[in-house]
Order: structure tokens, then sequence, then C-alpha cells
């Protein structure tokens, strides 16, 4: 028997609802980065960036950030020290703010990595809670509410029209505020 046997259904489905919500704001936040970043890093930024190069920017940092990443898991492991996947998960929710932070303090194209570490510490691990605190005849509800709580927060990057609005700093700030929150 797993310890998070012991936790009654309601307290897990519970705490999934939560997770659920974190997600929706998440995602609401960090997929600005195919649409007022792209804008903030074409209108200010020295190098010239496309549509194609800058929506390629992600990707790279994907590459480039993942292997350390589980090198860091697995070091702090090996000391018993890792952090527990909630934790992960809150590391990567508050670097997304700093990320929008970074960007409110005219950011160069480094806002993307520290955004995209943040992905790689929610996503993934927020999947993977999902599948471990999920009473096994709710396993498949949980899921699919992972899945909308996505698609919430992809309906929710709408918040980018306030992009010609608002002044681009307090746009940042209040994704970043979102994020943290």
């Amino acid at each position: 028997v797993q310890p998070i046997d012991t936790v009654p259904d309601w307290k897990r489905v519970s705490a999934l609802v939560v997770i659920f919500i974190i997600v929706i704001v998440f995602w609401m936040v960090f997929h600005q980065n195919s649409i007022t970043l792209t804008y903030w890093a074409n209108d200010n930024t020295d190098w010239n960036v496309t549509g194609v190069i800058s929506n390629a920017i992600n990707p790279i940092w994907v590459l480039l950030l993942t292997f350390p990443l589980v090198g860091l898991w697995s070091w702090l492991d090996r000391r018993g020290r890792e952090p527990s996947t909630p934790t992960k998960m809150m590391f990567g929710m508050c670097l997304t703010g700093l990320s929008f932070y970074l960007m409110y303090f005219a950011g160069k194209a480094g806002g993307y990595g520290v955004i995209t570490l943040g992905e790689l510490m929610l996503s993934p691990m927020g999947l993977s809670l999902v599948s471990k605190v999920a009473p096994i005849r709710w396993r498949g509800i949980m899921m699919g509410g992972w899945f909308v709580a996505t698609a919430i927060g992809n309906k929710l990057t709408a918040i980018g029209v306030f992009w010609d609005d608002w002044l681009h700093s307090t746009f940042f700030a209040v994704l970043g505020t979102c994020a943290i929150v």
C-alpha cells in the first residue's frame, strides 16, 4: 500500500482541482510566448525576429534546459533532497511569473529561457502528479480535467487583447502577478 492510498479520495480530487486552477493560469500566461512576447521582442530588441525564429526560441530552450534540469533532480534525489512534485510545480509557476517581471524590466530573449524552465517544472510534473494522486476509479476523469484546464488556460491567452490597451510593462506585471499568486 502506497502512502497516497491512505488519503481519502475527496482530498485527492480536491487537491487536483486546485492544481487544475493553477494550470489554467499557467497556460494563460505561458502561451503569451507566441503572441505578446513575440510582439515585444519584434518591437524592442535589436536583433531581427521573425515569427519562425521567435516561435522556435521556446523549443530550443526546452532542448537546452531539459537535461540539466533532470540532472539537477537526480543529483538532489541521490542526496535525499529532491523537492516534492507540488514543490517543483510551485517553483515552475514562480519562474513563470518571474519571467514576466523580467520582461517588465525590459528583458531580452532570456525571458524565454526563464519561462521555459517554468514550463519544464510545471507541465510534465503536473501531468505526472495527476496520475499519482488521482484515485484509480477517477484517474481518467482527472486526466481529462488536466487537459480541460490546459484548454481553458489556452483560451485565456486572449488576455493578449489588452496588449495595445495597457502599458506593456503593466501587461507583463499583471501576468507575472497572476502566475506568482
